[in-house]
This record gives C-alpha cells, structure tokens and sequence, in this order.
C-alpha cells in the first residue's frame, strides 16, 4: 500500500463507508459549485469568470499529479500558471462559440499541447522515460 491509498480495513463497512463518502463528496462539490454561482450572480460577476475559473482550477488535479516531481520549479509553476489560464480560456470560447459535439477534439488538441511543451520544457515525469 502506499501513502495514498492506507488500508482501511475492508469488508462490508468498508464499502459503505467509501459509498457515503463518495456521496457526502459528490454533495460538497454540487453545493459549492452552485454556492459560487449564486455568489457570482448577487455580486453581479459574469459567470463567465466562474467558469474560466473553475475549468482553471480543475486543470490541476486532473493533469497536474502527473508532474507532481515538477512542482519544485518556479518555472514550472509559472508554466502551469500560462497553461491554466489558456485552459479557462479554450473552455470558455467552446462553450460560447463552439457546438458541445465539436468540444472534444479542440480539447484533446489543447491538452495535447500543453503536454508536449510540459515535456519539452521539463522533461517527461520520472518513471515516464519511456513516454
């Protein structure tokens, strides 16, 4: 096992255990999403903002861990700083201009981009030398 994933125990409570989590998790999440919304809406912020800020922030755990011997850097936090605001951007342009069915493949070509220049700056992760 390792740091992040302990041994907790298993069996039946375990599994309901995880799936309380797992919902308690999902609610704490809906909550705060809406909550920021309606937040935006009383301070008459363009929601807009929100969502380039969200899809912002969501960049970091879902391709962020990846590099995480890469956090150490300065200048790859700032790369990462750049990549999350072109993130926000893309994802607020698709949603604005872009048909939902077209959002894919403009996705997976930003993504892909922003992978190449990580790993052409940085270096891919270790234990990803065969990438």
């Amino acid at each position: 096992m390792n740091e992040l994933s302990p041994n907790l125990g298993g069996g039946g409570n375990s599994i309901l255990r995880d799936k309380v989590l797992l919902i308690g998790v999902a609610l704490l999440a809906t909550f705060l999403l809406v909550g920021v919304f309606v937040a935006a809406d009383d301070y008459h912020i363009n929601p807009a903002w929100v969502f380039f800020t969200w899809n912002s922030v969501f960049l970091i755990p879902i391709v962020g861990r990846k590099f995480k011997s890469h956090w150490d850097k300065p200048s790859f936090i700032a790369f990462f700083g750049v990549w999350m605001v072109l993130h926000g951007a893309v994802m607020v342009f698709l949603t604005g201009r872009i048909t939902i069915i077209y959002w894919a493949p403009f996705i997976a070509l930003e993504l892909l981009v922003g992978y190449f220049f990580a790993f052409w700056l940085f270096g891919p992760p270790p234990g990803r030398r065969d990438a």
